[in-house]
């Protein structure tokens, strides 16, 4: 394996930044792999693999949607960091709907987007877990408010790749009163509010209770194919050592990685700013203690709960066999004596 590939959501990451700066070839280079970007590899063929994890030598951050589907589908991944970045996700009603907070949104149609093309409906699942967070602040669930399916969009994932989101269903939906309220998230959902001058019903991406923040982007998985982790682990661990050395140049904040990150996710500056690093929680350095790892637990249960994930196969790596720590605690190493011996 010495060809590999990486992959990652078109949200603020590790990878990107890792990428971007150059520190992910510089400490693959030593090691004679080479590492591109999945996106860029011009492979339609290969794009699907962003969603299923099919594909060997790849290296994963992003959604734990698509991991959590892949873990109980019994593709044999591991999962070797986790990253929290909170963002900016929010419950959006119009103005004039008499809807000011979760309490008034019993007996109100709420925006379901469907997507096709994936083998997990991603967008429908993020939107379902934002409203039922939400109804929860209220003593509310989503038995009290009426789902309206919004009209499908049907993408060719070896044609398009990964498009850094819109929420243009919902945005329409909307503003044309098809519906009350729908979740949105990020730069995008920002500028949606900003467009249609629409009502935060619900912010959850700023609450101080972690379980309310709790969706596909928070928190984030890297993840690994099983068989890249056994035949060259060096790798899997010098990868990270290029996220943990990204995630404490972005510490930084410097113009630099606002501008990194606006790119990647196509909003302006200011809403990047302003839509990422809200809350309580930011850390683009990969980690894998109990409460990141109790997150994704919930998210499971919810996920299968509502069956975009199947219950755990025969095969599927039980929580113990996905869950990898020793390429992490290596990479951190290696980081910690780079600085000591930097600093003597």
């Amino acid at each position: 394996m010495t060809e590999l590939y990486f992959t990652r959501c078109p949200v603020p990451t590790a990878t990107t930044l890792a990428a971007r700066t150059g520190m992910l070839d510089a400490e693959l280079a030593p090691l004679e792999v080479r590492i591109a970007s999945l996106q860029a590899a011009g492979n339609e063929h290969l794009l699907p693999h962003h969603f299923d994890h099919g594909l060997p030598g790849l290296i994963r951050e992003g959604g734990n949607i698509p991991a959590l589907w892949a873990r109980a589908s019994s593709v044999p991944t591991r999962l070797v960091g986790v990253t929290w970045v909170d963002e900016y996700q929010v419950i959006l009603a119009a103005r004039d709907s008499g809807i000011a907070g979760a309490a008034d949104l019993a007996g109100r149609r709420i925006g379901l987007p469907r997507t096709q093309g994936r083998v997990v409906d991603i967008e429908h699942a993020m939107a379902l877990r934002g409203f039922e967070r939400a109804l929860s602040l209220a003593a509310l669930t989503l038995e009290d408010v009426v789902p309206v399916e919004l009209d499908p969009v049907s993408i060719d994932v070896t044609r398009t790749g990964l498009g850094q989101e819109s929420y243009a269903a919902a945005r329409v939906a909307l503003a044309e009163g098809v519906v009350d309220a729908v979740w949105v998230k990020g730069a995008a959902g920002m500028r949606i509010r900003r467009e249609l001058d629409a009502v935060v019903v619900s912010d959850l991406g700023a609450h101080p209770d972690p379980a309310m923040r709790i969706n596909n982007g928070t928190p984030r998985t890297v993840t690994v194919h099983a068989e890249l982790l056994e035949r060259r682990p060096e790798v899997v661990t010098r990868y990270l050592v290029g996220l943990l050395r990204a995630a404490r140049w972005a510490e930084s904040g410097g113009s630099e990685v606002g501008a990194a990150l606006a790119a990647e996710t196509g909003g302006s500056d200011g809403d990047v700013a302003a839509a990422y690093g809200r809350g309580p929680f930011v850390s683009f350095a990969p980690r894998l203690d109990d409460p990141v790892l109790d997150a994704l637990r919930d998210q499971e249960r919810f996920l299968a709960g509502h069956g975009f994930v199947p219950a755990p196969a025969g095969g599927s790596a039980t929580w113990d066999e996905w869950v990898v720590t020793e390429p992490l605690r290596a990479a951190e190493k290696l980081v910690a004596d780079a600085r000591l011996e930097a600093s003597a």
